[in-house]
């Protein structure tokens, strides 16, 4: 396909024969369904079954006049009918799942051309000349109601009389003579003439309104003028008048979940509830929190994952964003409310879906399909931005089976535009951030690095810390050891501090260009010995020792026994020196307090019990 194909000129004869001796278009073409209906039927996804019932319903249907056959197989096909350019139609429909209705701005692979698998879309029943037009039935049930197809920036779309009456109200009425003309105008043009009202009750609020007949002598002469002005006009003026484009999807007919989450409450509304609770009743409230993992993810909290370059924030996050998606507690902590997690992937996006993999084959799974990704940057201390995230989640949280429960931004940088050392532009931020909680009524967790200079704590303005209901700071303490501790915990106890292991994964199944196998890191809980080790309690010859001691699994190992697994685990050192080693291990755990001596053996050795 070409960059850009959708907006390409209109090109001459000999201009199309250079194209195809060059062979632009040996491996295949695509259709923009400019004033065109194509049935897209899908075997894979249910839609043979889907298409025979629609078959059924409108019979009419196997009289298009070009049926292609797609190269996926499996009785995959095209059928190609003509429709006018500003009939507003839904690209599904629930009663017929694996089947699309693409038109407008849409593009279907053209016949002759090759699909991956190497085979071709072929034409089974006529040709491009012979595409009649779409059956009356067919539009009739495809119709979006009250709505009138349009073009902006050479993309089709639709919109309402409710849609154009928004955006007309924020422009001034009594703006410039041509302006006021231009938007009539455009109204005339994008309703086909329907959309007087909306002209009228608009001019009506303005000072300068001429009365309904001047108007209306206005707006037939709109039909009647050469000069054309259309949508495009109209979203200028109302953008530049402060109007905002709502967020809108296409709908498939399908039922809402009953725990969709609904829209916040107005913040006048939130005011009077917090007026009207008693202090008894928020004391209750505060100690009765519920939490999405207990005592580290407060539900609908703002937690921030803080740390260096390089010291393993993302393979935490996974960790965590992987057990609330799975349910599975999180190295000792329940999950109390498991579901769907969503992660902005606004810094090395790819990298995290390997994490995933990862970290779902080291827990006995192929996946973990509740955790969603997001892979790009959205600026969340922009507003639009802001509601444009907290509007598309909300759809996502509507198509699927699990409610979201937490949503990651990864990173604090690279979702933001503001300078972080600004409070004004930090409070920005934390207001994108509020916009998606309240949406969703999920928590949001973001990770942040250090300082340059202070390692302790966050970087950037203070005004971050302070919007927070809690922070967790990592720290590397070892060779591929990280501890994390609770560093602020607004209502709540801070949690004591977690020490992780990161161990490596080798995912099965996935290597590189060059065949080699792909890995990743996987956090685990660590042992007490490892733990002690990292903490530089004990040495690795001492943690060994206690390893060793644990794996005989007898309550008080005899002194050979130890002695001589522990030679094994030292190799090839001499005799002199394993003995050295063993001495000083043992007299040190004596002495720590980990180890001490309980009885003899026959031969006079002594025996050991773990403390």
């Amino acid at each position: 396909m070409m960059p850009s194909w959708q907006s390409c000129p209109v090109w001459e004869d000999d201009q199309w024969d250079t194209l195809i001796s060059i062979g632009l278009f040996e491996t295949g073409y695509g259709v923009l369904l400019k004033n065109l209906l194509v049935i897209d039927v899908d075997a894979r996804n249910g839609g043979v079954e889907s298409y025979e019932r629609l078959v059924k319903d409108i019979p009419e249907i196997m009289g298009a006049g070009l049926i292609v056959e797609t190269g996926s197989g499996g009785g995959s096909k095209h059928l190609y009918f003509s429709i006018s350019s500003n009939v507003p139609l839904r690209v599904k429909h629930p009663r017929y799942p694996g089947v699309d209705f693409k038109s407008g701005s849409s593009f279907v692979v053209g016949p002759g051309s090759f699909h991956k698998s190497g085979n071709p879309y072929r034409a089974v029943v006529g040709d491009p000349f012979s595409i009649g037009a779409a059956p009356k039935a067919l539009i009739d049930l495809l119709r979006r109601p009250d709505a009138h197809r349009t073009s902006l920036s050479g993309e089709q779309i639709d919109v309402t009389d409710n849609d154009l009456a928004d955006m007309v109200k924020a422009i001034d009425p009594d703006c410039g003579h041509d302006e006021w003309i231009r938007v009539g105008m455009a109204l005339h043009e994008v309703t086909n003439g329907t959309g007087f009202d909306i002209w009228n009750q608009w001019s009506r609020k303005g000072k300068k309104y001429p009365g309904h007949d001047v108007l209306d002598r206005r707006w037939h002469s709109f039909g009647k003028s050469a000069t054309r002005v259309g949508y495009g006009t109209l979203h200028k003026y109302a953008t530049q008048s402060g109007w905002q484009e709502p967020v809108t999807f296409d709908y498939d007919g399908s039922d809402a979940p009953d725990d969709e989450p609904a829209p916040p409450k107005a913040r006048h509304q939130m005011w009077l509830d917090t007026l009207l609770e008693s202090r008894l009743e928020r004391v209750q409230r505060m100690a009765a929190q519920p939490w999405v993992i207990t005592d580290i993810i407060p539900a609908g909290g703002v937690v921030s994952l803080v740390g260096g370059s390089g010291v393993g924030k993302s393979f935490i996050a996974v960790d965590m964003a992987c057990s609330i998606a799975s349910g599975l507690e999180w190295h000792g902590h329940n999950v109390d409310n498991p579901g769907s997690v969503v992660y902005v992937a606004a810094e090395g996006g790819g990298g995290i879906d390997k994490r995933v993999l990862a970290w779902a084959q080291k827990h006995g799974m192929d996946d973990v399909p509740q955790l969603h990704m997001l892979l790009d940057a959205p600026i969340i201390d922009d507003e639009k931005d802001a509601l444009l995230v907290a509007e598309t989640l909300a759809e996502l949280s509507r198509r699927i089976p699990q409610p979201i429960r937490m949503v990651v931004l990864d990173t604090l940088n690279r979702v933001m535009q503001g300078e972080e050392n600004s409070a004004t532009a930090m409070a920005a931020l934390m207001r994108g951030v509020e916009t998606i909680r309240q949406r969703l009524g999920c928590a949001v967790q973001i990770i942040h690095h250090t300082g340059h200079g202070d390692q302790q704590r966050a970087r950037g303005s203070s005004a971050f810390f302070a919007a927070l209901d809690s922070e967790i700071t990592i720290k590397q303490t070892g060779t591929m050891v990280v501890e994390l501790e609770n560093t602020k915990s607004k209502d709540s106890e801070a949690f004591d501090p977690v020490r992780l292991k990161l161990d490596k994964v080798t995912i099965s199944g996935v290597n590189d260009r060059h065949g080699r196998p792909v890995t990743s890191l996987v956090p685990r809980t660590m042992s007490m010995i490892e733990e002690g080790v990292a903490l530089g309690e004990m040495t690795e010859d001492e943690a060994a020792m206690l390893d060793i001691i644990e794996q005989i699994g007898v309550a008080k190992p005899y002194d050979d026994d130890i002695r001589s697994a522990f030679y094994e685990e030292l190799g090839e050192l001499s005799q002199r020196q394993k003995s050295e080693k063993y001495r000083k291990s043992i007299d040190a755990l004596i002495k720590k307090g980990r180890l001490y001596r309980d009885g003899k053996a026959p031969n006079g050795k002594p025996r050991f019990r773990v403390n």
